[in-house]
């Protein structure tokens, strides 16, 4: 399937946005650099003793959105090699989401180890939450996706009509 013919549609408040596939990973791959070069820019500008709380927040804002970035790019190119033939829209979904909670993951482990709070059950607690996390959108996505399946019954002269299809009861009104 080709990239060029795919569109991801988004909703941003009451409008829905429809963007390129290509338009979408060009604006990913920007971000992630933006955010990469931001990371390595209060690295190498900023002491960690005398920053305080907003140099920390930056550091970790900035090491979110990379890692973020980076995970969803790997996530989305791996599940085109291994599955080609899965719809580009339900990829990006799940790319992404795990992208997040890696991240979160990723930074979660940093945050224990700076404030000297990561032992193997503290980790094992923050995976054991991603994972009920995930658990969770796995679950509201087949939910949705049964809600939005519709049911076939076949009418008297034999067409299909929607489950709920009040169109036979209207048609004997009149």
């Amino acid at each position: 399937m080709s990239s060029q013919g795919f569109a991801i549609e988004t909703r941003l408040g009451y409008n829905n946005v429809v963007m390129n596939y290509r338009v979408f990973l060009i604006l990913i791959v920007l971000g992630t650099v933006i955010s990469g070069v931001s990371w390595l820019a209060v690295i190498f500008n900023f002491d960690p003793g005398q920053i305080g709380p907003l140099g920390f927040l930056l550091f970790y804002a900035s090491l979110f959105l990379s890692l973020s970035g980076l995970f969803f790019l790997a996530a989305d190119f791996g599940a085109i090699k291994f599955n080609p033939r899965q719809l580009a829209y339900a990829r990006v979904g799940a790319a992404w989401r795990h992208a997040l909670l890696f991240a979160v993951l990723i930074i979660g482990w940093a945050i224990l180890k700076s404030n000297s709070l990561l032992r193997w059950w503290n980790l094992l607690l923050l995976i054991a939450i991603l994972t009920i996390i995930e658990f969770f959108y796995i679950s509201t996505d087949k939910q949705r996706a049964r809600e939005k399946s519709i049911h076939y019954e076949p009418l008297a002269n034999g067409a299909p009509a929607a489950e709920g299809d009040n169109s036979e009861i209207e048609s004997s009104n009149y």
